[in-house]
């Protein structure tokens, strides 16, 4: 369902050296926000497993970036005017 992988250098808010990593899944991939917080934090659990395995990795190497990772669906990639 991971359609691509975009990243950023930035800066954060405090000005501290970071990266910006963007997943691109598939529209059907991520779960609607509906239904009760059990249920819905059980269908993201993989996406949360992902964005943390791929942020630890990050902060674990020796780049001294901190990592902002985040999920967006290829529709609402399309939408932006800004990439990462």
């Amino acid at each position: 369902s991971v359609h691509d992988i975009e990243y950023e250098l930035d800066d954060d808010h405090l000005g501290n050296p970071c990266v910006r990593i963007r997943v691109i899944v598939a529209d059907d991939a991520l779960p609607d926000y509906t239904g009760s917080l059990d249920d819905l934090s059980q269908a993201f659990a993989p996406w949360t497993r992902l964005e943390n395995a791929i942020g630890d990795a990050i902060y674990r190497s020796d780049m001294e970036l901190w990592p902002y990772v985040s999920l967006i669906r290829e529709s609402q990639r399309a939408a932006l005017t800004n990439p990462a």
